[in-house]
């Protein structure tokens, strides 16, 4: 990307001088230091946080700008008292079998941080669950970290391919967020699985179709084919981590 900055007066003269003295090999190098050095000295973290929590945008979008990685960000959260915008609030819809689903970052951090990866390896077999290509190294990763953490892994999810689209947003998402919901509006076939409330809020508002991770748990439910143990142990995990859901979970017992 490439930003034209309009410098005159005494600073044009500070920063000819700053070149004219050898310091800096030209006026776009010293910009480029002053900015380097402006971004060493803010609070990304704070910054980040007073964007998502006054702003708007999704979790990810503020991990990025942060400079954290997810569980970091999460983590700052919770020690002040922040309950990360994960979840799904309101009674969440079932997929079908037979759809083509396809996870965002929000549902893969979920699937692989909690038991809800049970869910959805379950669930293989009757519905296809894909990764976008542009979020291949992200789930190779938490994958990983998943297997590390005890999660028993037999299936790897199909990576379907998705270009990351260049340019600016306009939305205060990840340029991954925002290719996969432009994949998907232009395919009707593949329905997108998100946890994040901030994404939610955009699909709801252009009328696109999603699932969450809470309706993928009680689908493989529904179907038996995880168990009534094995379910309640998933729902313990979520609110764990923490995940929000707001409706009457069915007993259990």
């Amino acid at each position: 990307m490439v930003v034209s900055v309009e410098i005159s007066g005494v600073l044009e003269e500070k920063l000819r001088r700053l070149v004219d003295l050898g310091i800096y090999a030209s006026v776009s190098e010293a910009v480029r230091d002053a900015v380097r050095r402006m971004l060493s000295h803010l609070d990304l973290k704070k910054v980040a946080l007073n964007i998502l929590v006054n702003k708007g945008c999704s979790l990810h979008y503020a991990c990025e700008f942060s400079d954290s990685t997810c569980p970091e960000f999460i983590e700052y959260l919770l020690l002040r008292n922040i309950t990360p915008p994960l979840g799904f609030i309101g009674e969440p819809e079932k997929p079908n079998p037979g759809e083509s689903l396809i996870l965002d970052p929000s549902s893969l951090l979920i699937a692989f941080s909690t038991l809800a990866y049970k869910a959805y390896e379950a669930l293989t077999s009757i519905v296809e669950i894909s990764v976008p290509s542009v979020l291949e190294n992200y789930y190779a990763i938490l994958r990983a970290l998943g297997i590390k953490s005890g999660l028993n892994i037999k299936k790897d999810f199909k990576v379907l391919n998705i270009l990351e689209l260049k340019g600016s947003t306009r939305v205060l998402l990840t340029k991954s967020e925002y290719s996969i919901i432009k994949y998907i509006e232009s395919n009707s076939g593949v329905i997108i699985v998100s946890d994040d409330f901030y994404i939610q809020k955009y699909l709801n508002k252009n009328n696109i179709k999603y699932y969450s991770t809470i309706g993928i748990v009680n689908l493989a439910r529904e179907l038996k084919m995880i168990d009534n143990l094995e379910y309640k142990e998933i729902l313990l995990s979520l609110k764990s981590f923490p995940y929000a859901f707001s409706y009457e979970v069915e007993s259990t017992e």
